[in-house]
C-alpha cells in the first residue's frame, strides 16, 4: 500500500507496470477502495527510437487527447503484492521542466478528416 500523503505537493514518476506515468499522486482515499490511486495531470512516459542516430529517447506525453477528450487524471490499481517504483521528480530538473511544458501545452480542439473534396490527386 502506497502512503500517498508522503507525496503531497510532489510530482512523481511511477514505473514498473504496463504504463509509466509522471504526475501528481492524489492524497485523498480513492473511491474504488484500497489499492486504487489517482494520478492528477498525468503524462505517459514511453521510449521513441531514432534508428538514424541509434538512440532511444524518453518522451513525456500528456493524456489530453484531441479536444480535451480525457479528464486530467488517470486511475490505476496497484495490488499489494505488486512491485512498483515511485521516484519524486526534482522540481529544478529537466524532467519537471518538460512535464510542466507538456501539461500546459495547448492541445488541438478539432479533428478534421479529409474527404474527396479537399484532396488533390498527385500528377
Amino acid at each position: 500500500m502506497i502512503k500517498a500523503k508522503a507525496y503531497k505537493g510532489q510530482v512523481v514518476h511511477l514505473f514498473g507496470s504496463i504504463n509509466e506515468y509522471v504526475g501528481e499522486l492524489d492524497t485523498k482515499p480513492h473511491k474504488n477502495g484500497p489499492g486504487w490511486y489517482r494520478i492528477l495531470n498525468p503524462c505517459v512516459v514511453f521510449q521513441q527510437s531514432d534508428p538514424q542516430k541509434g538512440i532511444l529517447t524518453n518522451v513525456l506525453m500528456a493524456l489530453t487527447g484531441p479536444g480535451n477528450a480525457y479528464k486530467k487524471y488517470v486511475d490505476i490499481r496497484i495490488p499489494d503484492d505488486f512491485v512498483i517504483e515511485i521516484r519524486t521528480v526534482n522540481k529544478s530538473g529537466n524532467m519537471y521542466e518538460f512535464y510542466k511544458k507538456e501539461i500546459d501545452r495547448v492541445v488541438a480542439n478539432r479533428i478534421i478528416i479529409p474527404d474527396g473534396s479537399n484532396v488533390v490527386p498527385l500528377q
